[in-house]
């Protein structure tokens, strides 16, 4: 087995690099070391997938805004054309 920082060899079973010291990512279940990258990598995936999952409660919440307020809208647009029927297009002057 090769430490993770110095490429020297070392025993399977070292917690430490007898050589540079760094500390080693053994897995003794498998018996081989945990690759520093695939730790990181899974840190970006969570990271991505949060960030997923706000995006999605956010439009969620923007379509049922707009499903709330659209009657709302629609009664106020309904009114203004009944004030509109109702008024005078072309109002005389007064003498």
């Amino acid at each position: 087995m090769n430490c993770d920082k110095c490429g020297k060899e070392i025993r399977r079973n070292d917690g430490y690099c007898p050589h540079c010291g760094s500390k080693q990512d053994y897995d003794p279940n498998f018996g081989f070391s945990i690759p520093q990258k695939a730790t990181g990598e899974k840190k970006k995936t969570k990271k991505y997938l949060i960030i997923a999952i706000i995006a999605i409660v956010i439009i969620i919440m923007i379509i049922l805004f707009f499903e709330i307020i659209k009657p709302l809208i629609q009664e106020w647009i309904r009114e203004l054309f009944k004030q509109i029927e109702h008024s005078d297009p072309f109002p005389l002057p007064i003498e």
